[in-house]
């Protein structure tokens, strides 16, 4: 597979999520990535900063890319295995909201299922994801991203969900990336989020180094300062999701291999 679009999106759940999602969009050529367009998904049609418009925008906006696009999202697909009773992450996925009617409904189940430790997927353990899915940092990002992007997409057939759900071949296909586990892997993790000088130095630096790493051009020479003005690394980490998309992209075995071989309930962390 040789995706020409790639989709790198740093997800929230906050209420105003439209502020705190990220979107880069990159054309993957021969030569290199050229990204043409870093922007908050606030600025997607119909959406605004609240979590309720800004959703199914980002819903439709993901609906809307073709067959070539490959989009990498950085929120937890699922659960430890020992936590879900479906059979396949589809129904999981499916059954989500019915069984979590709450972001706290959620939390409190998995909570009372392991009361002393946070459990973690076993693709979490390999990639060294610093958080389980429903820590108190990030489990509405999982809950909102698993009950309104990924089940519904899934519902429509609108988009693949990689390695755990194929549609039909004319549509877009997603994948969890993590932009931490990815800094880890090539030895870059630091602090890199914050309003201080320390802070911007290091986007700086991150930025320099995965730009040359992947090859990446800029369409808009805005963009750049965008990716290190943006304090809350929003922005970056949605760059860094690209880039996750622009070695697999250069390497696909790594995407079938993890279809072989993944756990049919839990899913794959791709970094």
């Amino acid at each position: 597979m040789s995706p020409q679009t790639l989709i790198g999106i740093d997800f929230s759940g906050a209420q105003d999520a439209g502020n705190h999602i990220w979107l880069t969009i990159l054309k993957n050529t021969e030569s290199g990535g050229v990204v043409q367009a870093c922007l908050p998904a606030r600025e997607l049609p119909d959406s605004s900063s609240s979590r309720e418009h800004c959703l199914p925008a980002l819903r439709q906006f993901i609906a809307s890319q073709s067959d070539d696009t490959l989009i990498g999202m950085d929120f937890p697909f699922s659960l430890p295995e020992v936590m879900i009773p479906e059979q396949n992450w589809e129904a999981f996925a499916l059954r989500f909201g019915s069984r979590f009617p709450t972001p706290d409904s959620f939390r409190e189940y998995c909570r009372r299922f392991s009361p002393h430790a946070e459990l973690k997927r076993q693709t979490d353990k390999n990639a060294r994801v610093p958080f389980s899915p429903y820590n108190l940092r990030g489990y509405r990002q999982t809950y909102y991203g698993i009950r309104y992007l990924l089940a519904p997409l899934v519902k429509a057939q609108q988009a693949g969900v990689i390695p755990m759900f194929t549609a039909s071949a004319d549509h877009p296909r997603i994948l969890e990336t993590c932009p931490a586990s990815y800094l880890k892997r090539l030895g870059l993790y630091a602090p890199y989020k914050g309003r201080k000088q320390p802070e911007r130095q290091q986007r700086e630096m991150l930025l320099k180094e995965v730009v040359s790493r992947n090859r990446m051009q800029f369409t808009d020479e805005s963009i750049p300062e965008v990716l290190v003005t943006n304090s809350g690394g929003d922005a970056l980490d949605s760059l860094l999701a690209a880039c996750v998309l622009v070695e697999l992209s250069r390497n696909w075995a790594v995407v079938e291999d993890s279809i072989q071989v993944h756990n049919p309930v839990e899913g794959w962390v791709y970094c």
